[in-house]
C-alpha cells in the first residue's frame, strides 16, 4: 500500500506516502482525509504528507492540483524527496493550497498548529 492515512490531532491528517506512489494514491489519501476531518467536524484543516518513505511520486502537475483537499489550510510536506520540493514549488504557483517543505517533524507540527490557530 503506497499510502497510510491518520488523524495526528484533531485538523491535522497525515497521508504517508510510501515507495512508489501513483497519482491515484495521492486521489484515495486525499478522499481518507476528507473522510477524517468530516468525521471530527473541521470545516478547515492541514494535511500533513509524510515523504520518508517515497521512492518515486506522480509529476503530473495538473493532476496534483487536482488533488488538494478542497478544505485544507496548506499541504505542510515533511521529508520530500528532492524532485518532490522542486514539483511543489511548481505547485504552488497554480494551487490555492500551499505546500511548504520540512526537514524536521516537531517544526512542522509547530507550523501546522500556528495556521490552524487563524482559522
Amino acid at each position: 500500500m503506497p499510502t497510510k492515512t491518520d488523524r495526528v490531532e484533531q485538523g491535522i491528517y497525515r497521508a504517508q506516502w510510501i515507495g512508489y506512489v501513483t497519482i491515484e494514491d495521492v486521489f484515495e489519501a486525499r478522499d481518507n482525509i476528507d473522510q477524517l476531518a468530516e468525521a471530527d467536524g473541521c470545516t478547515k484543516f492541514i494535511v500533513f504528507i509524510d515523504g520518508t518513505e517515497t521512492k518515486t511520486l506522480p509529476f503530473d502537475l495538473r493532476m496534483l492540483t487536482k488533488a488538494n483537499n478542497e478544505n485544507a489550510l496548506a499541504n505542510l510536506v515533511l521529508n520530500a524527496p528532492y524532485a518532490g520540493e522542486v514539483m511543489g514549488r511548481m505547485f504552488n504557483k497554480f494551487s490555492p493550497v500551499q505546500a511548504e517543505f520540512f526537514r524536521d517533524r516537531d517544526t512542522l507540527m509547530q507550523r501546522a498548529r500556528e495556521l490552524l490557530a487563524t482559522t
